[in-house]
């Protein structure tokens, strides 16, 4: 008898201990805990996890590349209607009959337009200047002050 119950223990451990072990699955939803549970179900697993880190990876990377080409497109949009802004001022400028006065307030609106040159060719994103080429830390452009 004594051997019977050691027996019935062993086998009633071993179930608890599966029992166990499945409660733990159906609660945290793995389907095994340890890869040497199911090595073949652990490897599919291990690949479908390294290819959703990839996916979001290359998400990311094309929001950041939307993010890049937006802000490029609308810099350089402003850096055309400057140039046009600078062309109408120039020919202005040319016209004889302005007086000092009015010079003067063309030569501020240049000024004006080649502050906002500066500030569309030197914008960023996340820290990265758009237009710097290679060493994209750099401003593009420095104004030299003098």
């Amino acid at each position: 008898m004594i051997d019977t119950s050691n027996n019935m223990l062993y086998h009633i451990g071993n179930l608890n201990t599966k029992n166990e072990s499945i409660t733990k699955q159906m609660a945290t939803g793995k389907a095994i805990d340890k890869g040497s549970e199911d090595s073949l179900l652990h490897g599919t697993l291990i690949n479908i996890e390294d290819k959703l880190r990839v996916s979001e990876g290359l998400e990311d990377l094309i929001v950041k590349a939307q993010v890049l080409n937006t802000v490029s497109d609308s810099s350089m949009a402003d850096v055309k209607l400057s140039l046009d802004g600078i062309k109408v001022d120039l020919l202005k400028g040319l016209n004889s009959g302005m007086d000092r006065n009015d010079k003067l307030a063309l030569a501020t609106n240049l000024e004006g337009i080649r502050d906002n040159l500066f500030d569309r060719v030197n914008d960023n994103v996340n820290g990265e200047y758009i237009f710097s080429g290679s060493e994209t830390t750099q401003k593009t452009m420095i104004k030299e002050i003098g």
